[in-house]
């Protein structure tokens, strides 16, 4: 099953990859000012 733990890898690294660029995106189109 190591064709599966690598594809479970790549799949972890696009999805962090996608939501912290998301996440970067959107704070720096809408800063968050409130605490």
């Amino acid at each position: 099953m190591v064709g599966f733990y690598s594809l479970i890898t790549i799949l972890l690294i696009v999805v962090v990859g996608v939501v912290s660029l998301a996440l970067w995106y959107w704070s720096g189109r809408r800063p968050l000012k409130h605490s």
